[in-house]
C-alpha cells in the first residue's frame, strides 16, 4: 500500500521547502506552487526566460551551484498571505516580504548578494 507521509514544495527556487497538509496538481503534474517563483541574475527590468534558462549552473538563476551565500540564507513562506520571510544563518534578524510586491525583496537580494539579481514569478512552477 502506498502512504504520502509529507507533502514539501520549494515555493521560491533553492531557498528552503515549505511542508503543506494539502497540495493541489497544476496543469502540467507538478504541485501548485513548487518553485513557482526563482531568484534570477538580471535586474527586474530585464528579460527572462524560463524556457531557456538553465538550473545546471550556467544558466541565470541564482542557485547554490553558483553561488555559495545561497546556503546561508534561511526562509519560510506563509501561503495564506504569500510572504516570504528571509534571515541569514547565524543571524536574529528576520525580513519579511510581499510576494504580489517583490521590489523590496530584490533590493535585499541584491545586497545581500552584491549585485542584482530579482525574483520571477512562473505560475506553473519550474
Amino acid at each position: 500500500m502506498v502512504e504520502l507521509r509529507r507533502i514539501t514544495t520549494y515555493p521560491v527556487k533553492s531557498l528552503d521547502p515549505h511542508d503543506a497538509e494539502t497540495a493541489e496538481l497544476g496543469p502540467a503534474g507538478a504541485l501548485a506552487g513548487d518553485r513557482e517563483y526563482a531568484v534570477v541574475a538580471r535586474p527586474a527590468d530585464e528579460p527572462h526566460d524560463p524556457e531557456t534558462a538553465s538550473v545546471g549552473g550556467s544558466g541565470v538563476y541564482v542557485n547554490g551551484k553558483r553561488t555559495a551565500a545561497v546556503h546561508c540564507l534561511r526562509s519560510s513562506f506563509d501561503p495564506d498571505s504569500r510572504t516570504l520571510t528571509l534571515r541569514v544563518h547565524g543571524e536574529d534578524e528576520r525580513h519579511e516580504f510581499d510576494l504580489s510586491e517583490r521590489g523590496d525583496l530584490n533590493e535585499w537580494l541584491s545586497a545581500y548578494f552584491g549585485s542584482e539579481v530579482s525574483v520571477r514569478r512562473e505560475p506553473v512552477g519550474g
